[in-house]
């Protein structure tokens, strides 16, 4: 999943001028959007879509990013070092499924979508759409 070269950069570019019409967010969006979700809502679960990956991915939480990587990338704990140019779109889902282990039982937690909603909103304009399932940034649109 990660690729370090500016020639798969250009490539994941030409494949989303191809794919979409419109490209909502850039690299810079997306910095200040983990960063602001970071220090206000830490605990909060995310999905992504990839442009180049069939199936959406649990990003965990905004803490497990890591923003020092040159500014293509982020470096995420869970999937490693990400291009933020492939990402489609990013889900918060209303309420996360959390397996109990050990023992314990499943149990399903209710996300602060007004708090995770007032972060984009307090750093200008950003392509967020809120649906009863969670809110939805998108990075392209066709």
């Amino acid at each position: 999943m990660s690729i370090h070269k500016n020639a798969d950069l250009r490539r994941l570019a030409a494949r989303a001028r191809r794919d979409f019409s419109v490209a909502r967010m850039a690299d810079t969006k997306w910095r200040k959007l983990f960063g602001a979700l970071r220090e206000a809502v830490p605990g909060i679960r995310m999905r992504v879509k990839f442009l180049n990956v069939a199936e959406p991915r649990d990003f965990g939480t905004p803490w497990t990013v890591w923003l020092h990587p040159p500014r293509p990338w982020i470096d995420t704990a869970v999937l490693g070092p990400v291009e933020l140019r492939a990402i489609e779109w990013l889900d918060v889902p209303a309420v996360v499924h959390c397996p109990g282990g050990s023992g314990r039982s499943d149990r399903e937690t209710v996300q602060d979508l007004d708090t995770v909603e007032a972060c984009p909103a307090a750093l200008g304009r950003f392509p967020v759409e809120r649906s009863e399932r969670g809110l939805r940034v998108t990075g392209y649109a066709r």
